[in-house]
C-alpha cells in the first residue's frame, strides 16, 4: 500500500537524507514545511487490491496469537512486511476492541526506533497487562537509518540488504535489558497469499480495478496507473480512476505523522478512520477435502512482441493526450 502519493504535494513536504553506509535513505519532513489535516477523499491512490487482505490476515494473527501471550505471560512479536512504509502493521491497530487488547504496540518504519522510549513502554504494559503483544514492520530503523533486522552481508536484487528479523532484534533487546521470556512470529508470504482469507471489499475493488484496466486498454489509453478514489463516508463510497505513472513510480507513501500517535507506538483514530472500511465483508469460497481451492492458471503461451532486452533503439514518443475517464458508478 505504499505505492503513489497520499496527494500530489506530498513530495515537497520532505527531504531525502543521506543514509549511513550499508543503510537506505530516508526521507524527513522539510523544515517548516506546512502539514494540513489529509482529506482522504483527496488521496490520489486511496488504497492498493490486496492491502486490505493483507491487513485482515495480519490482524487476525494477532487475535490468534494473544491467547498464547496471555496464557503464558509472555512477551510476543509478530513481524509483517513493510520496508519503507507500515502500513500493513498499522493495519493490525484494526484487531483492537479495548484499550489493553492487543496489539499494546506497533513499531512503524516511519518512526525512528528509540530502544529506551520501548522498553520502557514494553515494561509498562508487562506489568499492566501480565503480557505483551508487539507488532514491528519488517523495515523498522535506528535513529541514524539502519534497519534493526538488516542482514548487510546479502542484497537483493536492488541492492538493499536482505531484512533477516526485526522481530528478533527486538526480541534480544527486551530478553537483554528486560530479561523477560520472548517469542517471535513472522507471517512471511501467508499475509499476501491467503485469497481464502480476503476481505470481500477488497475483492470487489481489485475486480474493478482490473475492469477499469481493460477498458483503459481497449481506448489505447497508455502511460496511466488505475487508482482507487475513496468519495465519502457513511456508507464508504469509492471509484475508479487513471493516474498518469509519472505520480506513481519511484514514489514510496508514508502513513501521514497525525495518523500516529503523540508516542509512535499506535497508529489513531484518523488511521483507524482511513482502514476500517477496507476490511468489511467476507467471502465463502469452494473447499475440497476441507482445504480452499484456488484458481490454477492455464499458463498459455503467445507470440512474442517486444524485441530482446538490450535490442531496443532509441525513438522518439510523442506525449500522450490526458485521458477521457468516463465515470464509473459508486460502488457501496
Amino acid at each position: 500500500n505504499d505505492l503513489g502519493l497520499n496527494e500530489t504535494g506530498e513530495a515537497k513536504r520532505w527531504v531525502r537524507l543521506d543514509p549511513a553506509p550499508g543503510a537506505i535513505a530516508t526521507l524527513a519532513p522539510r523544515p517548516h514545511a506546512a502539514v494540513e489535516p489529509l482529506d482522504l477523499e483527496g488521496i490520489v491512490n486511496y488504497v492498493t487490491p490486496g492491502y486490505a487482505t493483507a491487513v485482515f490476515v495480519a490482524a487476525g494473527g494477532v487475535t490468534r496469537i494473544r491467547t498464547t501471550a496471555e496464557s503464558h505471560r509472555r512477551v510476543a512479536i509478530i513481524e509483517v512486511m513493510g520496508r519503507a512504509a507500515g502500513w500493513i502493521a498499522a493495519g493490525t491497530v484494526l484487531a483492537k476492541r479495548r484499550d489493553d487488547d492487543p496489539p499494546h504496540m506497533i513499531m512503524l518504519p516511519e518512526i525512528p526506533f528509540d530502544q529506551e522510549a520501548f522498553l520502557s513502554r514494553v515494561r509498562a504494559v508487562k506489568e499492566q497487562v501480565g503480557s505483551c503483544l508487539i507488532v514491528v514492520g519488517e523495515g523498522l530503523k535506528n535513529p541514524e537509518g539502519e534497519e534493526l533486522g538488516a542482514d548487510k552481508t546479502r542484497l537483493d536484487a536492488f541492492g538493499h540488504p536482505l531484512l533477516s528479523g526485526a522481530a528478533e532484534a527486538l526480541a534480544d533487546i527486551v530478553q537483554e535489558h528486560l530479561h523477560l521470556k520472548t517469542r517471535t512470529v513472522k507471517l512471511g508470504y501467508a499475509q499476501r497469499a491467503a485469497a481464502h482469507y480476503a476481505s470481500e471489499q477488497d475483492v470487489e475493488e481489485a475486480f474493478a480495478c482490473g475492469e477499469a484496466a481493460v477498458r483503459a486498454a481497449i481506448k489505447g489509453q497508455s502511460g496511466f496507473m488505475v487508482k482507487l478514489v475513496r468519495e465519502g463516508d457513511d456508507p464508504y463510497q469509492w471509484t475508479t480512476g487513471l493516474q498518469p505513472l509519472e505520480d506513481i513510480a519511484n514514489t514510496e507513501r508514508f502513513i501521514p505523522r497525525d495518523w500516529i500517535s503523540d508516542d509512535g507506538f499506535l497508529p489513531n483514530e484518523n488511521f483507524v478512520t482511513y482502514a476500517r472500511p477496507l476490511i468489511q465483508g467476507e467471502l465463502h469460497l469452494p473447499t475440497e477435502d476441507g482445504l480452499p481451492v484456488f484458481a490454477r492458471l492455464a499458463k498459455v503461451k503467445v507470440e512474442k512482441k517486444l524485441p530482446s532486452l538490450g535490442a531496443v533503439t532509441e525513438s522518439v514518443i510523442e506525449p500522450e493526450a490526458a485521458p477521457v475517464v468516463e465515470p464509473v458508478p459508486p460502488m457501496v
